[in-house]
């Protein structure tokens, strides 16, 4: 598991908003409730689509969060 992190948003909108912003950038992520768990590293012209829609970013993951992003990662390989 490379880097992978937690990104929390205000909202079902913002959570949907980024969640396209990294799919259509080639990334995967995970969705939880109104958060998204990703490795994609934002480039600057991404940085400034998405800032506004993210409440906080963590890389303390649950382990719950680690078996779900590993489950997935399983399914797409």
């Amino acid at each position: 598991m490379n880097n992978i992190y937690k990104i929390e948003t205000y909202c079902e909108a913002s959570k949907d908003q980024l969640a396209d912003l990294i799919i259509k950038s080639g990334s995967q992520c995970i969705i939880r409730g109104w958060a998204l768990i990703t490795d994609h590293v934002f480039n600057e012209s991404e940085t400034k689509k998405a800032l506004h829609l993210v409440a906080r970013i963590t890389d303390s993951l649950t382990d719950d969060d680690l078996y779900s992003w590993s489950a997935a990662s399983k399914q797409a390989a």
